[in-house]
């Protein structure tokens, strides 16, 4: 779409409350704003709060974060996702989640999962408090 063929491809790394990166062996992994180690293990968000996040895509071909929430009256989760994101580029998403990961709404569906379109291996588990 129009949107993801001229959309930003850098943030200010001071922009975000966390950093979600789609590796170029495509897995996704985190750090929080002075850690310098990649996490694999849960992502874990405040709940009724903006969630600022930078998604970097260190892969080699453009990519898109996605996360579903809880579902709405319907029964389907309503899902937020980044735009296309050029290899090496940075984008920012922000997420506001108003039900807890433990709600029986969201075990229903499995939980909170960040995940890249296209990559099997390229998920990472939200946990909400």
């Amino acid at each position: 779409t129009y949107a993801d063929k001229h959309a930003s491809q850098t943030v200010a790394g001071k922009a975000g409350n966390a950093e979600v990166r789609l590796t170029a062996a495509g897995t996704l992994v985190h750090r929080k704003p002075g850690d310098e180690t990649d996490r694999t293990s849960a992502l874990q968000l405040p709940r009724s709060n903006a969630n600022n996040l930078l998604f970097r895509n260190d892969s080699d071909e453009e990519r898109r974060l996605v996360i579903d929430l809880a579902p709405d009256y319907e029964g389907s989760p309503p899902r937020i996702c980044t735009t296309l994101v050029d290899p090496g580029g940075v984008q920012l998403i922000t997420v506001n989640f108003a039900v807890p990961s433990f709600a029986p709404e969201i075990t229903d569906i499995g939980g909170y999962r960040f995940y890249v379109p296209g990559v099997s291996s390229a998920e990472l588990e939200v946990v909400v408090p």
